[in-house]
């Protein structure tokens, strides 16, 4: 029995198997044909691994050195360790710092939790030094942050600048805690929540005063002292009520943790509260409403 096609050749991968079997059928040129096929197939897997093996190595990047630390007589201002104690890189906080960095790693990320915690994302140098007031870059937060607290810091500081642009609106449904921009807001001032729905006044930051134009609603505040301070207490972006007691809460400045003159603390962004065994505190940001902007699985 003879081999009568290239294709059929190929198609045995033992040589020793190929050898064996053309032996019996005394075909000497056949099988010196499938023996050079074997053996190219095999110089060519051999070159393909050569191949991958060399393009691994050069596809992985070097490791990047060990940073360079302070010595023992440079002491952290904050935890008061040594450098023979902890961790206190030669490297500045910030490339502005015209002065020796005098702050320890795990102090520098315990400060910017701390930042990020209270909404402060203009975070300072904290090195003991008189007129030292540089702010850290974002570039530099990413490099003092482990990888989840600098996502904080990123989230955060987009929530921020997004309150700052004249066309950004919160929800005012209570418990919602969704955003979003408002681009026609010298057109039309309903907004129209992306996330439940609810229809919210963009100049008065409160439920959308249905059969009333905002002129209207001006007026009705301005003939009335009991609906101007209910329109008051009805802005969102300066009044919550408490989910405990039902009272109204202000908030002036600082972060979303609110607590009220009940004790009852919450998020002033969708009502969650921190205490308790579904609380914030218990469970961590999974404890917020999903639209809320503070939630994290």
């Amino acid at each position: 029995m003879l081999i009568s096609s290239w294709a059929t050749a190929s198609s045995f991968l033992c040589s020793e198997r190929l050898e064996a079997h053309f032996a019996e059928s005394k075909s000497f040129r056949t099988m010196r044909a499938v023996r050079l096929l074997c053996s190219r197939k095999k110089t060519q897997s051999e070159r393909v691994s050569t191949n991958r093996k060399v393009s691994a190595r050069v596809s992985q990047p070097p490791a990047p050195p060990p940073p360079a630390l302070a010595g023992p007589e440079i002491l952290c201002n904050i935890c008061a360790r040594s450098g023979a104690e902890t961790e206190i890189p030669v490297e500045k906080l910030t490339p502005r710092c015209a002065h020796v960095r005098t702050i320890c790693k795990e102090c520098i990320e315990r400060h910017i939790a701390q930042s990020i915690e209270k909404q402060f994302y203009e975070i300072r140098c904290v090195c003991v030094e008189q007129g030292c007031s540089q702010t850290l870059t974002a570039q530099d937060v990413q490099k003092h942050a482990s990888t989840r607290l600098f996502t904080r810091y990123d989230d955060g500081l987009l929530r921020s600048t997004l309150e700052k642009d004249p066309e950004f609106c919160w929800c005012a449904r209570p418990g919602c805690g969704s955003g979003q921009l408002h681009a026609t807001k010298n057109r039309a001032q309903i907004v129209t929540c992306h996330v439940c729905s609810f229809k919210t006044c963009f100049q008065h930051h409160c439920e959308w005063h249905s059969g009333r134009t905002c002129r209207q609603y001006d007026t009705d505040a301005s003939n009335s002292e009991e609906v101007g301070l209910l329109q008051f207490l009805q802005d969102t972006k300066r009044f919550r009520q408490c989910p405990n007691c039902q009272q109204g809460v202000e908030k002036n400045d600082g972060c979303d943790h609110m607590t009220c003159r009940c004790k009852h603390e919450f998020c002033w962004r969708c009502l969650a509260p921190y205490r308790g065994s579904h609380g914030i505190f218990e469970v961590g940001n999974c404890a917020h409403e999903r639209s809320c902007t503070h939630y994290r699985k």
